[in-house]
């Protein structure tokens, strides 16, 4: 039963993200194939971009997007992925230092590839309970708070490089672009 209902939670959170957020996602590619500890010192243009690794933060116009950690997993009793697949759960804190409320929507704000082929984040790798501990990225963050939680996506065991692009503000399309490499 319990179970049930985090799919229903999670079918209503990601409806209601795609409501609350309009507009079109930006599409990005990095600028480089390693992952980077640092920043640009200098706010980038829209149209630059910097490439940032797990642990590192950007600043995205006032809202910090820390990528924490990447973990893989095989699944639990009830949600397995595809034969040959794993789940790789991209753990992200997203801290509101600007003067509006933030939506954000796991289906709208983050953009992925992996190995160069575009992908979507994983219903029902959001719905196992390694990631339901932690939560999932949809809902509202208001100026001075943050959100903690994990989008997950279903990728081959041999996979070499997962790219997550977020984009905190739809009307914009500046991005925070992560690299992980396997």
């Amino acid at each position: 039963m319990k179970r049930k209902l985090a799919i229903v939670l999670t079918c209503g959170m990601i409806a209601f993200g795609m409501a609350a957020c309009s507009g079109e996602t930006a599409t990005s590619e990095p600028q480089a194939e390693s992952v980077t500890e640092s920043v640009a010192e200098s706010t980038p243009a829209p149209t630059e971009e910097a490439v940032l690794g797990v642990g590192s933060t950007a600043d995205v116009n006032g809202v910090k997007i820390t990528l924490n950690s990447v973990t893989e997993s095989a699944g639990d009793d009830i949600f397995k992925p595809d034969e040959g697949n794993i789940y790789v759960l991209c753990n992200f804190t997203i801290q509101n230092d600007s003067e509006e409320d933030l939506t954000i929507s796991s289906a709208m704000c983050f953009e992925a590839y992996c190995d160069d082929t575009a992908i979507n984040f994983d219903l029902a790798g959001q719905s196992t309970e390694a990631a339901t501990q932690v939560g999932q990225l949809d809902g509202d963050v208001a100026p001075g708070k943050n959100m903690n939680g994990v989008i997950v996506y279903q990728v081959p065991t041999g996979y070499a490089k997962l790219e997550v692009s977020v984009q905190p503000d739809l009307l914009s399309n500046d991005t925070a672009d992560f690299v992980y490499n396997k």
